[in-house]
This record gives structure tokens, C-alpha cells and sequence, in this order.
């Protein structure tokens, strides 16, 4: 190949991506505005709106360094209020509800502790371990108690219905307090 076709096939090719650049910017064109006042007329919205939507992730084209807004996307968050896909929305709006549902439970139960209607867990703990305490300390007492008694006493049914009475007599006060 000679010097001089090499040249001709260049110019060719060269030619040819500029054809190719161009059908490219006409048909970004022919979709697309190429000003935020364009974008807003088309889609009978405020111009804010349109930069409110880009800020929320609208796909956009660029042209020699020069924003185009596509039409079907501008039509598409015209369509969705500028939201998100409806998957997404409804995704959103359920944990929204249960955001809803979980704090007024909370509040709820709030509610119910300042009225007296329900008790820390804390205090109920506190006052199990007194009540156990209690217990642990009469029945530890009861051979200090038992003992002098129990003596003088000869017959084993005596002496086990007598450690029966100061047992039920443990139970009853442990019910009590």
C-alpha cells in the first residue's frame, strides 16, 4: 500500500467517525433538551424541580461537555414524582411503618410504667432476691431453732410434724412478703 492510500484510508475512517459521532449527538438530540429550561417546559414542572430530580439520581446524557435531559426519564419522574421505583417506595414506606408501629409500642409501654400499670424488670429482680433471701435465712435458722425442741422428743412422727409446722410457717411468710 502506497503512502498516498494510507492517507486516503485515514481521511475515510476519520470521516467515518464523524459520521458516527454525529448520528450519535443526533440521537441524543433527538431524545434529549439541552438546557434545565427546556427540561422544565417539556415536562410542565418548575426548573427546580428539574435539578431537585437530578440531585436524586436522574440519569442525564452529556454532549460536548453540555448536559442533555433525556425526555423518557424526564417523562418517568414526572410519572413518579421524582420517587424512586415503585419496589422501592414500597420497600420505604413499610419500614416506615414499622418505624411508626415500633416507636408508639415504645411509647406505649412507657405510658404504662409511669402509670403503675407495669414494672421494671430491676425491681421485680430486687425484690426476687429478697424474697429468696429471706427463705435462705429461716430455713438456715430452723436448726438453731428446731434443735432444743426436737430434744425432748422421742417419737419421729412428732419430730417430723413439728418440722412440717416451722417449714409451712417459712412458706406462709415468704408468701406474704
Amino acid at each position: 500500500m502506497t503512502e498516498h492510500e494510507k492517507k486516503n484510508k485515514q481521511r475515510r475512517g476519520a470521516k467515518g467517525q464523524g459520521k458516527k459521532k454525529t448520528a450519535i449527538a443526533d440521537s441524543l438530540m433527538e431524545g434529549g433538551l439541552n438546557s434545565q429550561k427546556a427540561a422544565a417546559k417539556y415536562a410542565k414542572v418548575n426548573v427546580r424541580t428539574i435539578r431537585r430530580w437530578v440531585q436524586a439520581g436522574m440519569p442525564t446524557g452529556k454532549l460536548d461537555g453540555k448536559t442533555i435531559y433525556i425526555a423518557e426519564m424526564l417523562d418517568f419522574y414526572k410519572l413518579n414524582e421524582g420517587k424512586e421505583t415503585s419496589k422501592d417506595r414500597k420497600r420505604e414506606q413499610k419500614a416506615q411503618a414499622d418505624y411508626k408501629t415500633t416507636k408508639a409500642q415504645l411509647l406505649e409501654l412507657e405510658l404504662k410504667i409511669k402509670q403503675g400499670e407495669l414494672i421494671e424488670r430491676d425491681s421485680i429482680e430486687k425484690e426476687r432476691i429478697l424474697r429468696i433471701l429471706t427463705v435462705k435465712r429461716a430455713l438456715l435458722g430452723l436448726g438453731r431453732t428446731l434443735a432444743p425442741q426436737l430434744a425432748t422428743i422421742k417419737n419421729p412422727r412428732k419430730i417430723q410434724s413439728r418440722i412440717d409446722k416451722e417449714v409451712r410457717t417459712i412458706i406462709e411468710k415468704f408468701a406474704k412478703s
